[in-house]
C-alpha cells in the first residue's frame, strides 16, 4: 500500500447583502472524490481527518462531511459584501486502506444522538439540547428544547391550560375540514368539527450521525386513520445544529407520499411555547362559549417578518428572556406561506398538500426550521437567521492541491 497524501482546498465563503455573524455553511454537492480525480489524485477523501480554518486568522473551524454534504460555522461576523476564506486540510487514502475513525469517547463539542428508547436525546458537550418523543401515542414532538433559560416549548403536562395537543414542537396532516382525517388534534371528543383523530406512528430509523456541525437522524413514520388504517408514509430526517452557547437549530425536512384522504389536506409545521413565554392566559375561557383571556404578569411578545415568512415568540424562561422563531423554506410548494402565532402560546406555518398534477400520485418535499435564541427577535437576530436559512451564502471551491504527508 503506498502512503496517504495530504491535501488542501480553499473555499470563499461570500456573505452577500446582508452581514452574517456565526452562520452555518452547507454546501449539498460537495463531491471530493470526484474533485480529487479531476486533479489527478488516486485515493480516496479520508472524511475523519478533515480540517477546517480560517484563513487569514488561523482559528479552527467547526467542520462535518455527510455523503456529499459539507457543513461548517464560520464563527464571527462577515460583512455585508464581504468574503471569508477558508482552508480545508485533509487526507487522501491510498487504495485498499480504510479511514480510522476517531476514538468513540472524543465526543468533545460534538452533537451527539442518543436513542433513549423512548426519545433520542440531542447534546453537546453533555449539554442537553433537545429530546425528540417518538414513541409519542398519537404524534411525535419535540420536547424539552433547551434556550439558556430553560425549554422554551411546554410538555403535555398543563393542566387546565387548554388545547392539550399543543405541546412541544412537531410536524403533522390534516385541517379544520370534517371529511379528512385529522392527525394533529389528539382528540376523538370535537369531531367533527376537526376531522377523526388519526395517529402519526414510528416505524424505524434508518440513520443517527453526529458531528462537530449537527447531529441527524432519519426516521420513517406511517399516517394511520382512526381504524389504524396506513393511508401515506413519511420519511424524516431531523438535524439539529447548536453554532453558539445560546442558539440552536432544527432542521426538518419532510418527504410525504399524497395522502390516500379526501377534503382539505393540510401539514402543518407548529410549537407551544412554554407557559411562563405567553402574553396571555386563556386557562380560565376553555370551558367557556368564548375564549376569556388575561394579561401574563410579564408577558412575552410575538414578532413576525412582515413579507418575510418567519414568526417569533419570545419571553421569561426561568431567570432568562428566550425565544422560538419557526421559519418556512423558498423550495417549500406554494411558498410563501404566512406564519403565525397567537398570544395564549401556539405558533405554525400551515399549508396546503398541493393538489397540482406534478404531485399528484407522487411525493412532496417540504423543509422548515425551528430558531431558538437568547433574547427577543432583535437581540436573537432572527430576521438574519431566516436569511442564513433562505438566502444562504454563497460558497465557491477552490482547485484541490496536493503534497505528501
Amino acid at each position: 500500500m503506498g502512503s496517504a497524501q495530504h491535501c488542501e482546498l480553499e473555499l470563499t465563503i461570500q456573505a452577500g447583502p446582508m452581514e452574517r455573524v456565526n452562520p452555518v455553511i452547507d454546501v449539498p454537492a460537495f463531491d471530493l472524490n470526484t474533485r480529487l480525480w479531476h486533479a489527478g489524485i488516486t485515493g480516496q477523501f479520508d472524511p475523519f481527518s478533515l480540517c477546517a480554518r480560517d484563513a487569514q486568522s488561523g482559528d479552527f473551524l467547526p467542520v462535518q462531511v455527510e455523503g456529499d454534504r459539507l457543513s461548517l460555522i464560520a464563527g464571527g461576523t462577515i460583512p455585508a459584501g464581504g468574503t471569508r476564506p477558508i482552508r480545508l486540510t485533509f487526507a487522501v487514502l491510498a487504495p485498499g486502506t480504510r479511514p480510522a475513525p476517531p476514538s468513540k469517547n472524543d465526543f468533545t463539542d460534538r452533537v451527539v444522538v442518543t436513542d433513549l428508547g423512548r426519545a433520542v436525546l440531542f447534546a453537546k458537550n453533555q449539554r442537553e439540547l433537545c429530546r425528540y418523543n417518538y414513541r409519542d401515542p398519537w404524534k411525535p414532538y419535540f420536547y424539552p428544547i433547551c434556550g439558556p433559560g430553560g425549554s422554551v416549548v411546554r410538555d403535555r403536562t398543563h393542566d387546565g391550560e387548554g388545547h392539550h395537543f399543543h405541546h412541544g414542537l412537531w410536524a403533522a396532516y390534516g385541517s379544520m375540514d370534517k371529511n379528512s382525517v385529522n392527525l394533529w388534534c389528539e382528540d376523538e371528543r370535537i369531531l367533527p368539527r376537526r376531522g377523526p383523530a388519526g395517529r402519526i406512528t414510528h416505524k424505524s430509523f434508518e440513520r443517527f450521525t453526529f458531528g462537530w456541525v449537527y447531529g441527524l437522524i432519519q426516521e420513517r413514520l406511517i399516517y394511520r386513520k382512526p381504524d389504524g388504517t396506513p393511508f401515506a408514509r413519511e420519511t424524516r430526517v431531523l438535524r439539529v445544529y447548536a453554532p453558539t452557547e445560546t442558539t440552536q437549530m432544527i432542521d426538518w425536512l419532510m418527504r410525504v407520499e399524497e395522502p390516500q384522504d379526501q377534503g382539505s389536506r393540510g401539514v402543518v409545521f407548529a410549537c407551544r411555547v412554554a407557559p411562563s413565554m405567553r402574553m396571555v392566559d386563556a386557562t380560565a375561557g376553555w370551558a367557556k362559549p368564548s375564549p376569556v383571556t388575561r394579561p401574563m404578569e410579564n408577558p412575552g411578545k410575538i414578532e413576525d417578518g412582515g413579507e418575510e415568512p418567519w414568526v417569533d415568540f419570545s419571553g421569561p424562561v426561568g431567570a432568562d428572556w428566550n425565544g422560538i422563531a419557526l421559519f418556512d423554506h423558498p423550495a417549500n410548494p406554494g411558498y410563501p406561506f404566512k406564519a403565525h402565532a397567537q398570544g395564549y402560546g401556539p405558533m405554525s406555518i400551515w399549508r396546503e398538500y398541493p393538489q397540482d398534477d406534478d404531485h399528484r400520485g407522487g411525493a412532496v418535499i417540504l423543509r422548515y426550521r425551528a430558531y431558538i435564541h437568547k433574547g427577543d427577535a432583535a437581540e436573537g437576530r432572527v430576521q438574519q437567521a431566516w436569511h442564513d436559512y433562505a438566502h444562504p451564502c454563497l460558497v465557491v471551491l477552490g482547485e484541490v492541491k496536493s503534497g505528501p504527508v
